[in-house]
């Protein structure tokens, strides 16, 4: 579940950092959790493009395979710290 997104503080607080880059970062797949939501949201008021790290857009939630998520846990790291 996803709670509103209030825009002033997140203004208030952008405005003093350097926009080089930013990243969301979540282990769910693109299509889940909350990139969706907040993506646009960081674009629409704060003029912020954020880059995506995390796991590509799957059907199904997580990897039932430990040896699979463990990777893919790792990818998400990796791409969120490159």
């Amino acid at each position: 579940m996803l709670f509103h997104l209030d825009d002033a503080p997140l203004i208030n607080g952008f405005s003093s950092v350097n926009r080089s880059q930013f990243v969301w970062s979540q282990e769910e797949p693109r299509n889940a959790g909350a990139w969706t939501f907040v993506n646009p949201r960081f674009e629409n008021a704060l003029g912020v493009k954020l880059k995506f790290a995390g796991r590509r857009e799957l059907a199904w939630t997580a990897t039932a395979v430990g040896e699979h998520h463990t990777k893919e846990a790792e990818q998400v790291i990796n791409q969120t710290f490159a």
